[in-house]
């Protein structure tokens, strides 16, 4: 796709990183894409500003971007809340909540 393509991961460190290398490829395979890569506890030298949780406002998302969140709530909540300070409106912010499965197993 000619379309520009934020890639954005937040994790707690580089070893908890699941697909990292998939990230990687393909982030690469596409021509207009970049990846930003958050980590609470990085293990070796890492930047400032990647380091904690993700700070969404640091990153250059345009008027007409559709986002697609996916992760547990408080981060959906964060996220949600940068993308509209930003000024991206409500209405092209989509979401999947990731949370454990609370009922109980059936026998």
């Amino acid at each position: 796709s000619p379309r520009r393509t934020i890639a954005v991961h937040a994790d707690r460190t580089p070893t908890s990183h699941a697909f990292r290398a998939d990230l990687e490829r393909l982030v690469a395979r596409l021509r207009n894409a970049g990846a930003h890569v958050w980590y609470e506890h990085p293990h070796a030298p890492w930047p400032d500003e990647r380091t904690g949780y993700v700070d969404l406002t640091t990153l250059d998302i345009p008027a007409d971007t559709s986002a697609y969140l996916c992760g547990p709530q408080p981060f959906l909540d964060r996220a949600r809340a940068q993308l509209e300070r930003i000024g991206l409106p409500a209405d092209r912010i989509r979401y999947e909540l990731f949370a454990p499965d609370l009922r109980p197993l059936s026998a």
